[in-house]
């Protein structure tokens, strides 16, 4: 699958980067720390018309939320009420109550995880164990060298027998996790018309064309 990373600062905007694009895609990531006004959100999932991830995220983690975090969290409670299929929730981000209704409600919780130093030991021990209590790990580091993606590889390899997960390597020797993603035994990749923080996201129709290419 192909999800389109939507991170314009108005709700308007991104379905219009949506419908330019949804030819390309199969489902979409909506980043509520890009918009002005957050609030707009909750029936964003009802505009789009396919499957849509909830995501807030931190500046730590490469995103534009500047906010105190028991605001964020109350954000996050708030826009879930909506018909998100996936919430984005981070690895070291403690929110029980949440966590039961979400899963009470059928929806996915995305356990994620960004290194932009390289790549933590131990990654495929952390994603059983998020995978063990039901929920989608997902792991985004950035590669710095051929020998660093061989480490990926390796990595993603000790992690097949999770059947969902996410396995981003972000910057320029990522990109070959982004295209041949089915190869690394991730669930999805992500696209964007625009890499606000330079992480390796690639252009909807552009990464359609690689992967398409890379199959024949």
């Amino acid at each position: 699958m192909l999800c389109l990373v939507l991170n314009a600062p108005t709700i308007e905007e991104d379905l219009r980067i949506l419908e330019r694009n949804r030819r390309y895609v199969q489902m979409a990531e909506l980043r509520v720390d890009t918009l002005k006004d957050p609030l707009t959100a909750t029936d964003f999932p009802d505009k789009a018309g396919l499957p849509v991830i909830l995501t807030i995220r931190r500046t730590r983690d490469g995103g534009m939320y500047t906010g105190s975090e028991d605001s964020r969290k109350e954000l996050l409670r708030e826009l879930s009420q909506g018909n998100f299929s996936y919430v984005d929730m981070e690895v070291d981000l403690n929110f029980p109550s949440l966590e039961y209704d979400l899963m009470a409600r059928g929806v996915d919780i995305i356990r994620s995880m960004h290194d932009f130093n390289g790549i933590p030991k131990d990654l495929p021990e952390l994603a059983k164990v998020v995978a063990s209590c039901g929920e989608i790990p997902k792991i985004a580091v950035t590669l710095s060298s051929q020998a660093e993606l061989d480490e990926f590889a390796h990595n993603a390899e000790l992690m097949k027998g999770i059947p969902r997960k996410i396995l981003i390597g972000m910057g320029h020797f990522g990109m070959e996790t982004r295209v041949r993603y089915k190869q690394y035994g991730s669930m999805l990749t992500f696209c964007a018309e625009s890499n606000p923080v330079a992480v390796g996201l690639i252009p909807p129709e552009e990464l359609s064309n690689l992967i398409a290419s890379d199959l024949n």
